[in-house]
């Protein structure tokens, strides 16, 4: 017949091209998730995870504890190799500001 092929039973192959920084890249995957990080974030805010380019992440959140009245921003430095190194940056100086105000988180 004219016009019909057939594959025969191959499937085309399924190519994966894997995030560089994300665990799909070949490394063993954290016990913490990115999910993880952001869910605890979001008890103080609403935290942000960006890509700055050439696989630099960045992470950055505005904060307000409230009883205490007061509100600031907390930020990751730029140029985190994975967003979970970013958002986790961000956690440990929220942390850290949470304690320097006397407070238990």
């Amino acid at each position: 017949m004219k016009g019909i092929f057939s594959l025969g039973d191959k499937k085309p192959e399924e190519k994966v091209i894997p995030m560089p920084g994300l665990p799909m890249d070949g490394r063993a995957p954290t016990k913490e998730s990115l999910e993880d990080v952001l869910a605890e974030l979001c008890k103080f805010g609403n935290p942000r995870v960006s890509n700055t380019g050439e696989n630099e992440w960045y992470s950055c959140m505005k904060m307000f504890v409230t009883g205490e009245g007061v509100e600031f921003e907390i930020k990751s430095d730029f140029k985190s190799p994975t967003p979970l190194q970013a958002a986790q940056q961000c956690r440990d100086r929220m942390h850290s500001a949470l304690k320097s105000l006397g407070l238990k988180f």
